[in-house]
């Protein structure tokens, strides 16, 4: 290894977000705090909230190799599903909903949601608001260890960006265009240009820290 460094293994974790359906319309309903009072009886706090009613979120434990992340995910995927079912909704891993929701949209009721709900305004009801993800967590990384990964990724943004750019969704738009940035860039840091974050940064954190942890 160059210069002697140490090589060490990189620990990480998968985040992802679902939607809760009605298994007879297909259409969203806000029964998140049911599925996840019975999903945490087998995942703990690995089952979390999400910014409204209609969505709830799982995470992996750290782990180390594939293998571990393939186990991990079978696992919370297969809890949350059959705690929707309990609760006579679907589990639906999707950017948005495919179906025109109902509304007004529900937003969960802990403070940090309440907040963003109160600094978005309109935008937390609007046409296309059930944001979903799916996020990977890289750990005990140095600054200098980050920008190195992320000068390594840069070469497989537009393929990535291409395969998130146009979800199923049932937010109108002109054919042939991606479908996501004529509403995901109104919301607060959802288009943000690297050379303007160290201006949002702050901004946002003052609404809801957690996004810029």
């Amino acid at each position: 290894m160059a210069g002697g460094e140490v090589m060490r293994r990189l620990r990480f974790g998968v985040e992802e977000e679902y939607l809760l359906t009605d298994p007879v319309t297909g259409r969203t309903v806000p029964r998140a705090p049911a599925v996840l009072g019975t999903a945490r009886q087998a995942l703990g706090e690995r089952a979390q909230p999400e910014f409204l009613a209609s969505q709830i979120e799982a995470g992996t434990s750290p782990v180390a190799t594939a293998e571990e992340l393939h186990r991990e995910l079978v696992a919370i995927r297969r809890a949350m599903a059959a705690a929707a079912r309990r609760s006579d909704c679907l589990l639906i891993a999707s950017g948005t909903a495919v179906l025109p929701s109902r509304h007004p949209l529900t937003v969960t009721g802990e403070h940090r949601y309440r907040r963003v709900a109160e600094h978005i305004g309109a935008l937390a009801d609007s046409l296309g608001a059930e944001i979903c993800g799916c996020h990977v967590h890289l750990g005990d990384l140095s600054r200098a260890e980050a920008l190195r990964l992320s000068a390594r990724l840069r070469p497989w943004l537009p393929a990535l960006q291409a395969a998130a750019a146009a979800p199923t969704t049932s937010v109108p738009c002109a054919p042939g265009t991606a479908r996501w940035p004529r509403w995901y860039g109104s919301w607060p840091g959802g288009r943000q240009r690297p050379d303007r974050m160290r201006s949002w940064a702050p901004s946002v954190a003052n609404v809801d820290g957690a996004k810029v942890a």
